[in-house]
């Protein structure tokens, strides 16, 4: 078989640069929760779902959020789902009232009470499985480091955490005690 004549050079393939920058890697959960605090001073509402998910954004043709996520160090939707399950749980956890789904306006009241973020943690806690004493531990250490950091809402976040593990260890150890008076 012949070779082609080079009469046609190879097309150049433009290469597109990433509209959005890459974020860091790893975001832990308290870096996340500052990142939602950020944003709700600076835009004057807690993010969405497609406030930190371009590719979601520009499918709607809201293209002015997908500006809004360029311009800071935003973390991922897939990464605050990853640490959190939800949007909404996670700006929970931030201390903000989170909207309801297809809410467009964020809800009158600043924040939510003591009580219903460590329900929410405790939730959390649940869902993401039993708490083993290194969970606990870690917790501990999570605390530890927002305050040698001096960081009030790290910190409170990381009290949280704390307390919301505590609660899941103390509830799975009386479920082991319930179990065994039951056997025995």
């Amino acid at each position: 078989m012949e070779a082609l004549p080079s009469a046609c050079p190879p097309a150049e393939l433009e290469v597109d640069a990433p509209r959005t920058p890459r974020r860091p890697a790893a975001m832990t959960s308290a870096e996340i929760l500052d990142a939602i605090r950020r944003w709700n001073e600076l835009y004057g509402e807690p993010p969405t779902m497609a406030d930190w998910d371009p590719y979601r954004a520009r499918q709607v043709g809201q293209a002015w959020r997908v500006a809004r996520y360029d311009q800071g160090g935003w973390p991922s939707a897939r990464t605050v789902r990853n640490h959190f399950g939800r949007m909404s749980e996670a700006v929970a956890a931030a201390g903000l009232v989170p909207r309801r789904q297809g809410q467009h306006r964020p809800q009158p009241e600043a924040a939510l009470d003591q009580g219903t973020l460590l329900h929410l943690a405790h939730l959390r806690a649940q869902r993401e499985g039993q708490c083993t004493p290194m969970v606990l531990a870690a917790a501990v250490r999570e605390v530890s480091r927002a305050h040698a950091a001096s960081s009030n809402g790290d910190l409170k976040v990381a009290l949280i955490d704390l307390a919301a593990a505590a609660l899941s260890w103390a509830r799975a150890t009386e479920e082991e005690a319930d179990g065994e008076a039951l056997a025995g």
